[in-house]
């Protein structure tokens, strides 16, 4: 049977870990919490290019406990979990805030396919991916957006340059022909 200390510090990491409980019902929560502990540690991973979710044989071990020894090991393992839950939520935040950056980078790549220097963007995100190294600081996908930007806008101010001359040149001829002369301003505007 566990003191009152003891679950008093059971209490705590159920509290510290955000896991909604009843207080004085351990007992029965217990099982949810080791629940809620996995689901946190897959939330600290994922598919690639994040890295993969953390495996913790302390959980599968607890995962095999009922009743009074299931609380037990989780007031043996209270300072390691409270110590892997700060760490899971922190990893799991930094790759949500990480992960919108390289889907925008993969869907401007696509978008920059036939410019040159885009085939070793390209690379480095796959290698981003096979190597799981979203999280690797500095961030590797911010060159990758910078590079693709930049070559993203130079083609878009080339091509509107290129429009504005085409433009230019064919208004010109249009302007010199006898028929286009012929016409009436307001007519000229409303083919236009």
């Amino acid at each position: 049977m566990l003191t009152a200390t003891q679950k008093l510090k059971i209490k705590k990491r159920f509290q510290a870990a955000g896991y909604k409980f009843t207080p004085g019902d351990e007992l029965t929560a217990a099982p949810g919490f080791v629940g809620f502990l996995k689901q946190l540690a897959q939330c600290a991973g994922g598919d690639a290019p994040a890295p993969a979710a953390p495996q913790v044989p302390a959980i599968t071990a607890l995962d095999g406990l009922t009743g009074n020894d299931l609380l037990f090991g989780l007031f043996e393992k209270a300072d390691d979990l409270t110590q892997h839950i700060t760490d899971w939520k922190a990893t799991a935040d930094r790759i949500g805030q990480r992960l919108p950056g390289f889907a925008l980078a993969e869907r401007l790549l696509e978008q920059a396919t036939g410019i040159e220097g885009m085939d070793a963007q390209a690379s480095t995100l796959a290698a981003i991916r096979t190597n799981r190294s979203l999280l690797d600081d500095p961030d590797p996908t911010l060159s990758v957006l910078k590079a693709v930007g930049t070559a993203l806008r130079t083609a878009l101010t080339d091509a509107h340059g290129h429009y504005g001359a085409v433009l230019a040149a064919e208004q010109a001829k249009l302007d010199a022909h006898p028929a286009w002369q012929a016409l009436a301003p307001s007519k000229q505007s409303a083919l236009l």
